[in-house]
């Protein structure tokens, strides 16, 4: 088993969902913690409401992306390719 995969077992076995293990690795990485996110991103477990729509990996994977290169304070700017990157994933 990979690195990634071991790091991801113990939050599988807390009952957290994929799009919740996208946003908790990115969180890890930068060293900070964010409950209400990973919360929020609880809201596309399963396809969006658990609807058994859209995966978790692919909402959850745009949402992550966008936490990260999107703008989200007033003096912020976006990243210059934020959205070609968001679609590129999606595609």
């Amino acid at each position: 088993m990979n690195a990634v995969m071991l790091e991801l077992v113990p939050w599988v076995r807390e009952g957290y969902c994929c799009s919740q293990l996208l946003m908790l690795m990115i969180l890890r990485a930068q060293g900070v913690e964010n409950p209400g996110l990973v919360r929020a991103m609880g809201g596309l477990c399963h396809g969006m409401g658990q609807s058994g729509g859209a995966c978790g990996l692919l909402t959850g994977g745009a949402a992550a992306l966008g936490y990260l290169v999107c703008k989200g304070a007033s003096d912020e700017a976006p990243y210059p390719m934020a959205e070609p990157l968001i679609n590129d994933y999606a595609t």
